[in-house]
């Protein structure tokens, strides 16, 4: 039985790495890696009478929740880009000391390194700074390891440099990723999540560690290296979670979404791309940065040349289980949900079916063949029939509901602090409020969250004289409080005790799309707020910043509306099954005259006109490898509407086959015949591409009314969409040749 790599005593685990290198040719190219993910930094408490060997004087020590995640999950893409198990070294947690970050370094991607080899780096945890007094500003940039809070020193980016010239000295090629980042911050509103910004470690490193000479060699970047990070300098790396709830950090799962779907010659440039205009469709401002040339970005991601068959996503046998059912390393990582069927890449006749994933990077399948071929541990099986694993889609926090007395009695504090001198009242968060303070009610008591992000205990009752000490500081102060549910609207809620439901409700503030807030106008109301419409200046989201509000007594209505939430969040999360981009040859765009609009988050203005055309980028697929597919696009406003443009009711059967001929030289430019003007209501506009082998039996599923303007219901989905519907459970096998594109927009009214 295979296992993954853990370095828990690095000189004998690489000891055994090398003697399994010895059987391979000298002259063959091999692909290393040495992943790292640490969520566990904050030291723990001495016990009694023990002093500790904590490093006291920094503060501010906390844990992760998707660094290991992201760790494994990378592993298991690596497994889809030619680097075999035995040559990828994982440290998670404790593992990751600096010593043994620094020894698989060595050992794993300089000394094993041989000319024309593939060198990758991957680190998932804090990133931060330490003080350097013989530097001009006097910091250094570092990766924290995990026993940096018993006072081991950070891994400053000049060690790093130093090692990673050692690795291309060897004439092998060298990626590194991070995800982590240099500065920290406080998030406003709602909490959105943390950031991977650990505080700096204070200790002048001037004269604590003997300093080497300068390293005189070219930057890495210079010399063939791509080295990307999290984020720009200025910027935080966040964590975020997945369709099935599961923590990442952003980038992390953005990269993967892109490296998942990518063909093995796709170039850096490209993948950096998709991966920076996955992030803009979350609605964050983060932004990858990559040090590279032009020259590397032109190459594949991973450099060299690529083994792997086109557009495959395989999968090794990791281990025979006694029941006779299969293990794979595949998991929600490579989004292989239960019913997805493989075959084995060297005996066609043998065919596996996936029953159940058991995290992040393991699966479990049986035979559905029985000719009597036998399966064996590292057979490789290819996807043939796909059905995406069934996730919760959408996630929704709610106060803990209270009794209707209950309830009366806090909408009674409510009423009795409106005309305070110093608050002015507002009855939306998502209006254009440029600083805002919410009071949520926490269960015992009302909590109050400033628009600095301080979080205030407001005690049992509401009162004007603590608000306004509370919010000193001079002026009127914006406040939305924001009503508990009454455990009878909670019980209209169907989602909450649906265990097939794809909403969820959670506890956890930061893992939620969704807020339930709760008013009092006229009466009391209830919405679905986006918890990034409360930060002022932040990226508006894709989705809609809130629902209607509707009537406390109507919470069927309520229902109805996350069911839409939900529709809508899985079509923005929607991912094709790998590399099946590969072989249609254009992307969407918006045309004025000669001006084209196709970068992500552009900005369209009120009453400007364009044509819809598909344009195909400089470094297309153009030769034989290229298919027609059956075309569809249709857009998504920020009232959660969706419209079909293409193909329009005017169109015959088949006419939206494109290219109309799909043979000799393809047209740089098809025009699709729609016309679209821009029109209230304002905000991110995303408008989708949808292109498949196979025609929709009926396209009109691609329409739907919103959650703002009320009313109406959308029809079932078709066969090749039910796996976005409202229910999870439902598996419905999907087709492995189709795929989706996504572009934000933002439309605003036109200035005068």
């Amino acid at each position: 039985m295979q296992t993954e790599t853990k370095i828990a005593k690095p000189l004998s685990v690489f000891l055994l790495l090398a003697l399994a290198l010895t059987v391979q040719a000298a002259n063959a190219s091999t692909r290393r890696a040495v992943v790292i993910g640490i969520d566990k930094y904050a030291p723990a408490a001495p016990k009694s009478g023990e002093t500790t060997s904590q490093n006291t004087e920094r503060s501010g020590w906390y844990d992760l929740d998707g660094a290991v995640n992201d760790a494994m999950a990378m592993r298991d893409v690596l497994s889809l880009h030619g680097f075999e198990s035995d040559n990828v070294a994982v440290l998670l947690n404790e593992d990751a000391s600096r010593e043994a970050i620094l020894e698989a370094l060595r050992s794993v991607l300089v000394e094993q390194s041989e000319p024309g080899d593939i060198a990758f780096f991957y680190f998932a945890g804090h990133g931060s700074q330490v003080a350097n007094s013989s530097e001009v500003d006097g910091l250094d940039e570092t990766l924290v390891p995990a026993d940096a809070n018993e006072g081991a020193w950070d891994i400053r980016d000049k060690e790093l440099r130093r090692i990673f010239g050692d690795v291309l000295d060897r004439g092998a090629q060298l990626v590194a990723v991070v995800d982590a980042c240099h500065s920290g911050g406080i998030s406003r509103g709602f909490p959105a999540g943390k950031t991977r910004a650990l505080s700096r470690d204070p200790r002048d490193i001037a004269g604590a560690r003997k300093e080497e000479p300068a390293d005189r060699r070219p930057p890495p970047g210079d010399r063939g290296a791509l080295i990307m990070s999290a984020s720009q300098s200025h910027q935080y790396a966040l964590e975020a979670r997945d369709e099935t709830g599961m923590a990442h950090g952003l980038f992390t799962l953005t990269l993967l979404r892109a490296l998942r779907s990518a063909s093995p010659d796709e170039s850096a440039d490209s993948i950096i791309q998709r991966t920076k205009a996955y992030i803009l469709a979350e609605g964050q401002r983060q932004q990858p940065s990559a040090d590279a040339s032009i020259e590397r970005l032109g190459s594949p991601f991973f450099g060299g040349e690529s083994k792997v068959k086109r557009g495959s996503v395989r999968v090794p046998v990791t281990a025979l289980l006694p029941n006779g059912e299969i293990e794979l390393a595949a998991g929600i990582a490579l989004r292989l949900g239960p019913g997805s069927i493989l075959v084995n890449a060297e005996h066609s006749d043998v065919k596996i079916r996936i029953l159940r994933n058991d995290g992040v990077s393991r699966s479990v399948a049986e035979r559905v063949t029985s000719d009597g071929s036998p399966t064996n541990v590292g057979d490789v099986f290819e996807l043939e029939q796909w059905i995406p694993p069934m996730g919760a889609q959408l996630s929704v926090w709610a106060a803990t509901p209270v009794s209707n007395a209950k309830l009366d009695a806090l909408t009674d504090q409510l009423a009795r602090v409106r005309d305070a001198d110093c608050i002015r009242m507002v009855d939306d968060p998502t209006g254009d409020h440029s600083q805002l303070n919410i009071a949520t009610w926490n269960g015992n008591g009302w909590t109050l969250r400033t628009d600095e992000g301080l979080e205030i205990d407001l005690g049992k009752k509401l009162s004007k004289r603590q608000l306004c000490s509370r919010l000193a500081g001079g002026g009127e102060k914006n406040l939305f409080v924001s009503l508990p549910p009454s455990t009878a609207l909670l019980e209209q809620l169907r989602f909450v005790n649906d265990s097939a439901s794809a909403i969820e409700l959670t506890s956890d503030i930061r893992a939620a799309h969704y807020i339930l807030a709760g008013r009092f106008a006229s009466s009391r109301e209830y919405a679905f707020v986006l918890p990034s419409a409360t930060r002022p200046g932040s990226v508006d989201a894709a989705l809609p910043k809130r629902t209607d509000w509707i009537a406390e007594k109507d919470g069927a209505v309520l229902d109805n509306y996350a069911k839409r939430l939900a529709r809508l969040r899985a079509w923005l999360t929607l991912e094709p099954p790998g590399g099946s981009v590969a072989d249609f040859p254009y992307d969407l765009a918006l045309k004025s005259g000669e001006r084209y609009v196709d970068t992500p988050n552009a900005s369209i203005v009120d009453g400007e006109i364009f044509e819809l055309v598909l344009r195909m980028p400089p470094n297309a697929v153009r030769d034989s490898r290229a298919r027609g597919h059956y075309v569809y696009v249709f857009a998504m406003d920020s009232a959660g509407n969706r419209s079909l443009l293409f193909p329009g009711p005017q169109q015959g059967i088949g006419e939206n086959f494109l290219p109309a001929k799909p043979t000799g030289r393809w047209p740089e430019e098809i025009p699709l015949g729609v016309r679209i003007m821009v029109s209230p209501p304002y905000g991110l506009d995303t408008y989708f591409m949808l292109f498949s082998r196979e025609p929709l039996p009926n396209p009109a599923v691609l329409q739907a009314q919103g959650v703002v303007r009320g009313g109406g219901s959308e029809s079932p989905l078709g066969a090749l969409l039910q796996s976005v519907n409202s229910t999870r459970g439902t598996s419905v096998v999907t087709p492995v040749n189709w795929s989706i594109s996504r572009i934000p927009f933002r439309s605003m009214p036109n200035s005068p």
